[in-house]
């Protein structure tokens, strides 16, 4: 039985309260992380092109090979992220300012312990680095510095995650969004001066650390400025129970941290081991231009999250339900004109950017796109399941998914090359997470034993993205572009006839006509607010 105490709150303790609603707070996190992530996007071209001439393709490599490594080590935060936000969904809805700030304090005593046993980590694997890295690359500066700067810039931002927590909690993601791509920017802006004076990839890399130490304090300040409470001292622990509870579900999402952490960081290190470190350079650029569309697009699917979250801790199963496929429509209609788009378009635009040397045939595009395409659309599924805390419902499918990644990757590598390192990831996704999650979500979140129905659209987007992706293919063989503008036109005009085809064979769908239905009230709510502030 909740106490009184915890639902008092005074006139001081208003002003902390987020009162906009979903829709609202989905709007700006999405329309101000898109701004920022332009400017950042067009900032790390100007950077790459830079960094490649200056200083060539092996420094990629390296690039490429240490970033995956800390995306493995990332694996002992072991959901307690995950689990701690899950735990703050709740006051933060009822408007519990006490139970806020103990889990918040947990958090950062938490967070504290995680970064120094990952820096810890990060040295003990020094040792190893001979092993990791076969071909020694023909540079000036000690590998070893070079590694330890990425671990320190790697490591420095957990001592700052449960100031961007409670952000996050309260659906205000944009400042976070904000400030991130503000630092980010200056630091290429930095980053590139530096480059084109001195060619020191040490000065490059102190230059990120600063940045992003910058970054993380300013957020902290903004979150202390939104969020008073969070200075208050003799702030009380967290029950034994909700530290039990904490525990129960850390424990479930053990698996989960580290299957994704050693699934996001092993294709480079199949490349690197079974093609050769020059194919991780080349991936990097590939990866460039998807991770920073992953970025865009997750200004939009990480806003939602917090949305979920709120939703999944308040509204009834059939509403969850009904809200899951109007996510799932829009996932489908924004990463399928993505998947087409860079279908028809990637190849195109590296070679006029870097030059045939940096390209993939299509077949190694087509392996790299039909995995965004499939992670992207699956992510109503995720974010159900992760707000939900359903981690228990299948504890060792993450490690289902790192070992059928590993075994098939490295089979198709022999035969298909760099292809098949990413069929390989896809295969994996496919043959776990994509069946299981909506099994788990129909049974444990929505009780209804309606699961084809998720099945049944799955099948027909994808036959849709297919069947526009081959016509874009198709198009993008006939009509040749040999520079930046007639590519743009080009991928306008790609866009504008995937657009029109998406839209023809799911006119009649009832999530088309609710989604034309949002845009048009999120304009009407805008235009009456510019009305308003005249």
């Amino acid at each position: 039985m909740k106490q009184k105490n915890t639902t008092v709150i005074n006139n001081q303790n208003l002003a902390y309260i987020d009162n906009t609603s979903r829709t609202e707070n989905f709007v700006k996190n999405t329309l101000i992380g898109i701004v920022m992530q332009v400017l950042a996007l067009i900032l790390s071209f100007i950077s790459r092109t830079i960094f490649i001439n200056m200083l060539g393709n092996e420094y990629l490599s390296i690039n490429g090979l240490f970033s995956n490594i800390l995306n493995m080590l990332s694996f002992v935060e072991l959901g307690f992220g995950t689990a701690l936000i899950y735990m703050l969904y709740k006051p933060v809805a009822d408007k519990d300012i006490k139970k806020t700030q103990s889990i918040i304090k947990f958090y950062k005593k938490t967070y504290l312990i995680i970064g120094i046993v990952m820096f810890s980590l990060g040295i003990m694997i020094i040792p190893f680095m001979k092993y990791i890295v076969k071909e020694v690359p023909d540079i000036s500066e000690n590998l070893i510095l070079i590694y330890i700067l990425f671990l320190i810039s790697t490591c420095s931002s957990y001592f700052f995650a449960h100031k961007s927590a409670i952000i996050n909690a309260n659906q205000k993601n944009y400042i976070i969004s904000i400030y991130n791509q503000i630092g980010k920017l200056i630091q290429t802006v930095l980053q590139i001066i530096f480059l084109i004076v001195t060619r020191n990839y040490i000065i490059y890399l102190i230059i990120q650390i600063i940045m992003s130490l910058f970054s993380n304090i300013c957020i902290s300040i903004k979150a202390n400025k939104l969020y008073p409470y969070l200075t208050e001292k003799n702030v009380p622990d967290i029950t034994n129970d909700e530290k039990k509870i904490i525990k129960g579900k850390v424990k479930s999402l053990v698996l989960y941290r580290i299957g994704p952490a050693i699934l996001n960081g092993s294709d480079n290190l199949i490349l690197s081991a079974c093609i050769g470190l020059s194919s991780v350079g080349i991936y990097s650029n590939y990866y460039l231009i998807t991770n920073y569309l992953y970025l865009f697009l997750n200004q939009m699917t990480s806003a939602l999250e917090t949305s979920i979250g709120n939703l999944n801790a308040k509204e009834s199963n059939d509403k969850k339900e009904y809200v899951f496929y109007k996510i799932f429509y829009l996932c489908f209609f924004i990463y399928g004109i993505v998947a087409v788009l860079l279908m028809g378009s990637i190849n195109d635009f590296i070679h006029i950017w870097l030059g045939s040397d940096y390209l993939f045939n299509d077949f190694v595009v087509f392996s790299i796109v039909l995995y965004i395409y499939i992670n992207g659309i699956h992510f109503p599924c995720y974010s159900y399941r992760t707000t939900a805390a359903l981690f228990d419902k299948m504890k060792l499918m993450p490690i289902y998914e790192v070992v059928l990644n590993i075994t098939i990757s490295i089979i198709l590598a022999k035969y298909l090359g760099v292809a098949g390192v990413f069929l390989g990831t896809s295969f994996a996704k496919i043959l776990t997470f994509t069946w299981a999650d909506p099994n788990v979500l129909y049974k444990y979140l929505f009780k209804s034993n309606n699961k084809s129905k998720y099945f049944k659209k799955y099948v027909y987007y994808l036959f849709i993205t297919s069947f526009t992706g081959l016509l874009i293919y198709y198009l993008s063989n006939i009509i040749s572009v040999n520079n930046y503008l007639t590519w743009f036109l080009r991928t306008c005009l790609f866009g504008i006839i995937s657009i029109i085809i998406f839209v023809l064979f799911t006119y009649k769908m009832k999530e088309f006509r609710e989604f034309i239905y949002i845009i048009k009230s999120v304009f009407y709510n805008i235009k009456n607010k510019i009305k308003g502030g005249k």
